[in-house]
């Protein structure tokens, strides 16, 4: 992030912001459609915790994490198209002017998402260290876990699941002894590369 933020920072201040629409159209739209695939690919692997292959797929544990996904955005795009074709067509006179009624319809939606999986939990009397054991939450940090009862309850509190001590447990974990800087030295052709990957984007979301 800090490099494309220099890279876009030299272009505006040398005045060569132009210089990214030399850039053949199918070269874009071939690098957005790879980097697609990847992101789906490595949505689909965090969501069911293994490596993406057919056996994996048709595991049954892994096709229940995944149609919980597969759920939620069923109904998000059932939402958005009834508020562009259904509520914003009646509140619209121009059929080719349809406008989404409700704007913040996709931010709601995302906000209640954890409320409604709680409220799902609680509806159908599932305990929170059993779905925590099905794959529904990430591994907590080995470092995490200070006292001695920390294989009794998830939590005692909703105060104490929010604002505890372990939420800056990912600040405590880095250790700069530990990093390997020549692997960091061998990875800059790849951040360069990330780096121009992210110019590119530009003449695509700013006709």
């Amino acid at each position: 992030s800090v490099l494309v933020g220099l890279v876009f920072y030299t272009l505006g201040r040398l005045e060569l912001g132009r210089i990214i629409y030399f850039f053949p159209t199918h070269v874009l739209v071939g690098c957005i459609g790879g980097i697609g695939i990847f992101i789906v690919k490595t949505g689909v692997e965090v969501t069911i915790n293994q490596t993406l292959t057919m056996e994996t797929l048709a595991d049954a544990h892994s096709l229940n994490l995944f149609m919980v996904v597969v759920f939620y955005e069923v109904v998000l795009r059932v939402l958005e198209w009834a508020n562009v074709h259904v509520i914003g067509l009646a509140n619209s006179s121009d059929e080719e002017k349809k406008k989404p009624r409700f704007a913040l319809l996709s931010p709601i939606y995302f906000c209640m998402i954890t409320p409604i999986f709680y409220l799902a939990l609680w509806a159908f009397d599932v305990d929170l260290q059993d779905a925590n054991d099905a794959g529904y939450f990430f591994p907590k940090l080995e470092s995490s876990c200070r006292t001695e009862d920390c294989s009794s309850s998830m939590m005692d509190s909703w105060w104490d699941t929010v604002f505890n001590e372990d939420l800056f447990d990912m600040w405590r974990v880095i250790n700069f002894s530990n990093i390997c800087w020549p692997a960091i030295v061998e990875s800059i052709p790849t951040l360069i590369a990330l780096s121009l990957f992210s110019l590119i984007h530009v003449p695509i979301n700013i006709p």
